[in-house]
């Protein structure tokens, strides 16, 4: 969401790219980590690079036409976002807020498998007092 509206990228796999990147909370991802992430393990660069491409290219587009700045960083072999940059619900749970631990359903990215263990651990911390 931005400004209230979600945000449209022009290609449907932009999205779990970002959404990759987010639960990932800042950390650098490698073009490996992300070709296993979002087309399975057995995908490689030379056959699905340019599909990456296309996307950091959608999201690069899309974010700068929204001039929302320094949300992405895309560098050779180095995928990031700035966690600073990014008002969500996963954040304020992880930074300890007690109304995004109360708020949360046991639900997590659940249209993506590569989230099913960041969603395990949501749920043991909510569960935890």
């Amino acid at each position: 969401m931005h400004e209230g509206k979600a945000i449209k990228f022009s290609r449907s796999k932009t999205t779990e790219l970002v959404a990759y990147l987010i639960c990932k909370n800042g950390s650098s991802v490698n073009t490996r980590e992300l070709l296993c992430a979002l087309y399975g393990e057995r995908a490689d660069s030379a056959r699905y690079g340019s599909s990456l491409r296309s996307l950091v290219s959608d999201a690069k587009k899309t974010f700068s036409d929204l001039e929302i700045q320094n949300f992405f960083s895309a560098e050779y072999n180095n995928f990031r976002i700035n966690p600073e940059a990014v008002k969500c619900d996963y954040y304020d749970f992880l930074s300890g807020d007690p109304a995004a631990k109360k708020l949360y359903a046991g639900q997590f990215m659940s249209q993506y498998s590569w989230a099913e263990d960041t969603a395990a651990f949501l749920s043991q911390k909510a569960l935890s007092k």
